[in-house]
């Protein structure tokens, strides 16, 4: 799959440490899964990527089949976890999977879509969750839209353009032409109620909510990490300016 490289293949011990250890999101939905995802119970994993979490739920005896639109280092994975399977499925637009699941579990996805892409998508897990089923999922961002948005849409544009200067002049004199700056989407958020409410609607009780890895917005500045991090009192300043927003809401949902 595209953005992907099969780096840190070399040991189960190696991959884990790449690509898990290091990450406090991958952290946190492990202590979530391991939880609330039903022993010995047939899982699907939606969008599941490189699977790391899946990975290691595998590792303790769970029974996970990955889905996505095409599978990231298939060959290297399966030869690390031989127990790793795969189906190539948009969960969007393919026919139904010829299994029902006893779970589900969908990480860092919904973000990517619309309204109405996340009514299909709850009534498409829904479809293929047997009665009673648990589909686990993360919210997939902060919820709070006010200052998401004034960070994401405002301070961070601000910011790469007071330092494009310094990045081109750097980047002219290595022989490397000027900086530019990229616009990127960073999704759709929603709130708890907005889930929820999207949720029950396709037929989902919410049975736990989570809500891990508090930030300020301010942290995830490139001014706040490079200058004022460094400056004691500004570096108090930044991490009192404004609630703490968790980054990492997950939620059991039964199905009815």
């Amino acid at each position: 799959m595209a953005g992907y490289t099969c780096d840190g293949y070399a040991s189960k011990e190696l991959f884990f440490n790449t690509y898990f250890a290091n990450s406090r999101r991958h952290i946190c939905y492990d202590g979530f899964l391991s939880q609330h995802l039903p022993p010995k119970r047939y899982c699907l994993s939606i969008a599941s990527g490189r699977a790391v979490n899946e990975l290691r739920l595998m590792e303790q005896g769970r029974n996970i089949l990955c889905s996505d639109l095409e599978a990231v280092c298939f060959k290297e994975t399966l030869k690390l976890f031989p127990r790793y399977r795969f189906v190539k499925w948009d969960c969007l637009n393919d026919p139904p999977l010829d299994d029902r699941f006893e779970c589900a579990m969908s990480l860092s996805l919904i973000y990517l879509l619309d309204y109405e892409r996340l009514r299909v998508f709850f009534r498409r897990v829904h479809d293929a969750l047997i009665p009673g089923g648990v589909f686990l999922l993360d919210a997939a961002g902060a919820p709070d839209r006010f200052l998401t948005k004034l960070m994401h849409e405002y301070w961070l544009p601000l910011e790469a353009r007071l330092a494009r200067p310094l990045f081109s002049s750097y980047w002219r004199l290595m022989g490397r032409g000027s900086a530019k700056v990229l616009i990127k989407h960073h999704g759709f958020l929603y709130t708890n109620q907005e889930i929820l409410e999207i949720a029950t609607a396709a037929g989902f009780r919410l049975e736990a909510l989570a809500e891990m890895d508090f930030e300020t917005e301010w942290e995830r500045s490139f001014a706040y990490e490079h200058l004022f991090k460094r400056i004691a009192p500004l570096r108090w300043i930044f991490l009192h300016l404004g609630p703490k927003i968790p980054y990492v809401r997950m939620l059991a949902l039964r199905r009815e």
